[in-house]
């Protein structure tokens, strides 16, 4: 009777998840950043995975205090710029190792550069998606001249809020964003009390090409208002978001 308990909790805890994740078109593939103290097993990259082939989900291996993560705050002496300067090579290594097949990534003291190749082959195929600190890291990546296909963030780390939060986490918004922000779709709760929403108020004043969609009631994970199942989003708006942007119709959005 135990068995057949667990056996139920199981199947009946999977059952939203497709057998098989709908083919991808044109080669085009998803990259997900994961948030500061999540990983490749959390909730939106199993979430990616249920829905999309080709989704690659590296480990940042990024924490604030936990020492064991390579590119944790602590380890860089409490330096955020350490730790995101860690991220991004993480993200190029995966962004490299994806697109191997169209000719191999050269480096630089120690850091991955993309060949002239393999960044024409991000600018047709890849679409990055960014929660929390990994949307902070896609807009860095952004910021150093990697151009992908389209870019959707999810409560970017502009800004934390908290008095330790804004010393240790200052606000801050992109430089220079490729195409005055064309292609950027970007989504954060009105509700979120993890990060400040005006950052992203901001980052859509200065590049007012980012399709922005704020989220009411949202608040920092957006799982509720992005994963599961709405009025007109059977599958979730994160999914139809990201359907929208393979079938080229961003105007759905």
């Amino acid at each position: 009777l135990k068995l057949q308990f667990l056996y139920l909790i199981a199947t009946s805890a999977c059952t939203h998840i497709p057998a098989r994740a709908p083919s991808m078109p044109s080669g085009k593939r998803i990259l997900f950043l994961h948030g500061l103290e999540s990983g490749p097993g959390g909730s939106k990259a199993r979430y990616l995975q249920a829905h999309f082939e080709n989704v690659v989900v590296p480990d940042l291996k990024m924490s604030l205090f936990d020492y064991t993560k390579e590119n944790s705050a602590v380890r860089n002496c409490m330096s955020l710029k350490g730790s995101m300067e860690g991220c991004i090579n993480v993200a190029l290594e995966a962004i490299a190792a994806e697109y191997r097949a169209v000719d191999p990534a050269g480096t630089k003291n120690g850091v991955t550069l993309l060949s002239d190749a393999q960044a024409r082959a991000v600018n047709e195929t890849l679409i990055i998606v960014g929660s929390s600190w990994g949307g902070g890291l896609a807009l860095k990546l952004l910021e150093r001249g990697i151009h992908p296909h389209s870019t959707v963030l999810l409560a970017p780390a502009l800004g934390k809020k908290g008095w330790f939060g804004s010393l240790l986490w200052p606000a801050w918004c992109p430089g220079s964003l490729p195409a005055g922000g064309r292609g950027v779709v970007l989504f954060h709760g009105d509700s979120d009390d993890t990060v400040p929403v005006e950052g992203s108020r901001a980052l859509k004043a200065k590049y007012p090409d980012i399709i922005y969609r704020e989220v009411a009631g949202g608040d920092h994970r957006l799982n509720a208002a992005l994963l599961e199942p709405s009025d007109g989003h059977p599958t979730g708006r994160l999914r139809a978001a990201l359907q929208h942007i393979l079938d080229g119709d961003l105007s759905r959005l």
